[in-house]
């Protein structure tokens, strides 16, 4: 091993070092000696060398004051201040790491926190800690004393978890390290890439649980919700809620059929009509849909949220309006024989593909 050389200005450095720790140990060597002289010697010459030292002024205090008792409360409030602070400011910052919807947001709350004066809190902090009976205990001083440095504690442990590699994650997950949680009575876990969800009573008062499990899933591609009596309208919503993270899919039904939003084949036949056709509009993802010989079909409008359509067979219904297939850029095949009802076609024109 290579001893390192000492350069001239790092020899500087050291010496300008020590002479700053001299001058920094001073005050506590000047308290600690006073400590130890008889208070007529230390009031007639503060800053003489100590002639005698003794013990005197630790016994009156002793004797006087309970000081054992003030040292194991001040130790009991900062262990159990430290401990909660510290615990739930790293369950704070390593949720943090994960990527959901409000994450930025949150810390730029943690964040602000720090700029808010304690004395404001003085008297909300007297209030709740009277009320939950903690007033005059050693708990209560510890509550508090925690959340005063939850902003702080949350901040430095988020600065050391943004250096950790994202490639350990990655190699903990591989190892099978996973972050297991409960939703509506089905096990998933941080490392499931697809979560399927059926025949679950979570309706739409559900949902709050439903984005907090979309929340700390960020690896979850798939998201499927079948059958779980969630409107199809919230369950849009929350779709476009989480697009760029999560395909959030589920079952909507139509004619006398049933599919999932994201299937890329549709085939409904002879049982559409205007009224129960409505839902297809969900189905973004289909590619390839025959809604031909329905006799009582006259509306198309649901076609228009089919941005991915590429083959559409209408052959045989009464449909009327083409220009809702003038936002399906894809579209490549077109079959509409037998429709007479249809007048105006100059959605075609907008198609480059078709």
């Amino acid at each position: 091993m290579h001893k390192k050389k000492i350069t001239p200005t790092g020899a500087l450095l050291y010496v300008f070092l020590t002479v700053v720790l001299v001058f920094m140990m001073i005050p506590f060597v000047w308290l600690l000696i006073s400590s130890l002289r008889p208070n007529a010697d230390l009031f007639n010459e503060p800053f003489a060398v100590p002639k005698t030292l003794s013990f005197e002024n630790f016994r009156a205090v002793m004797e006087s004051h309970p000081m054992l008792l003030y040292f194991a409360n001040s130790v009991a409030i900062a262990t159990i201040a430290t401990v909660i602070a510290v615990g739930a400011a790293t369950l704070a910052a390593y949720a943090m790491q994960q990527r959901f919807l409000t994450r930025k947001s949150l810390t730029v709350l943690f964040s602000m926190c720090l700029f808010i004066p304690t004395n404001a809190f003085m008297v909300p902090y007297y209030v709740m800690i009277n009320k939950i009976g903690l007033y005059d205990n050693v708990l209560g001083i510890a509550l508090v004393y925690a959340g005063v440095n939850l902003p702080m504690s949350f901040m430095v442990i988020k600065g050391y978890m943004d250096t950790i590699p994202g490639e350990l994650l990655e190699s903990a997950k591989i190892d099978g390290a996973t972050a297991g949680h409960d939703f509506f009575g089905k096990k998933i876990s941080t490392a499931d890439e697809e979560i399927v969800i059926q025949n679950v009573k979570i309706g739409d008062e559900g949902l709050p649980e439903v984005r907090l499990a979309l929340d700390i899933l960020p690896g979850c591609k798939r998201f499927v919700l079948e059958n779980c009596q969630i409107s199809n309208e919230e369950m849009a919503k929350l779709r476009d809620e989480y697009r760029e993270q999560t395909k959030v899919v589920w079952r909507i039904s139509f004619g006398k059929g049933t599919t999932l939003t994201d299937a890329q084949v549709i085939r409904a036949v002879y049982d559409l009509v205007d009224t129960n056709c409505d839902n297809l509009k969900y189905c973004e993802d289909a590619r390839f849909m025959d809604i031909g010989h329905n006799e009582y079909l006259k509306t198309s409008e649901f076609i228009s949220g089919m941005k991915s359509l590429e083959v559409l067979i209408i052959s045989g219904s009464p449909i009327k309006d083409l220009n809702p297939l003038s936002e399906c850029k894809n579209l490549r095949i077109l079959e509409i024989a037998n429709c007479g009802y249809i007048t105006d076609r100059s959605s075609e024109k907008t198609q480059s593909k078709i």
